[in-house]
């Protein structure tokens, strides 16, 4: 992705050419890095998160206040994946092309796949803090 990238640039600046595909395809990367470290980022619990409450509880009450959190962000999740889906159905209807002969549908599958991931994670996290289980990684 970077290479693609940095050879993009030297070519539009040195000979004002470059590979008409590349802006595409280097989005594209982006998108997918983004996702799956967004993915990779939530299994391992580190993603960014407002917990100043959190910190200070112990015992019953934190494993109760962390279960409604992650319902919260689960349901945020996918209702995230439910309206990217719809995206992504919308641009397997119109036909267009991301980059090269790659649809924009494939390009875009990543987001609802990744958002239904990572809700389907924080819902089973909610669950086993609220049976008093160890949320495995």
């Amino acid at each position: 992705m970077m290479l693609i990238a940095v050879v993009q640039i030297l070519m539009r600046n040195f000979i004002s050419t470059g590979f008409v595909w590349a802006g595409g395809f280097v989005k594209t990367c982006v998108l997918w890095t983004a996702m799956l470290g967004a993915m990779l980022a939530c299994k391992y619990d580190k993603h960014i998160k407002i917990d100043i409450l959190v910190r200070y509880l112990r015992g019953p009450n934190k494993r109760i206040i962390d279960g409604i959190i992650d319902i919260f962000a689960g349901s945020v999740c996918l209702l995230a994946a439910w309206f990217s889906l719809k995206f992504v159905l919308g641009e397997y209807g119109s036909g267009g092309h991301a980059f090269a002969h790659v649809p924009v549908w494939f390009s875009a599958s990543m987001i609802p796949l990744a958002f239904f991931i990572m809700g389907g994670r924080y819902m089973t996290s909610a669950l086993l803090n609220f049976l008093n289980k160890k949320t495995p990684l």
